[in-house]
């Protein structure tokens, strides 16, 4: 009769033991991914704003461009107007 109590002690405590071992690892499995859904989102946020901030740095090289071009354009026309009142004052003088 005490081998047969003996018996069901030792299957009861590896039942527990299997059941408590089950719980860890769901825990950790849990556990690891929150911490990998908690990284993905954070790895989202930084790539949005690395996205922001790459389309802000090129919207201001476009200005850039554009205030560039009209200063080419107002350097050309100051040249030719230049060139048209040289022209004059050697047409005045001769």
């Amino acid at each position: 009769m005490l081998d047969i109590i003996n018996y069901i002690r030792e299957s009861l405590q590896i039942i527990i033991k299997i059941k408590v071992k089950e719980e860890i690892d769901k825990y950790i499995e849990d556990y690891e991914n929150n911490k990998n859904e908690k990284a993905a989102e954070d790895y989202e946020t930084l790539l949005r704003k690395e996205e922001s901030e790459i389309r802000s740095h090129i919207s201001i090289e476009h200005q850039f461009k554009l205030h560039l071009d009209n200063l080419t354009e107002k350097v050309c026309e100051l040249e030719n107007d230049n060139y048209l009142l040289a022209k004059k004052i050697v047409n005045i003088y001769f």
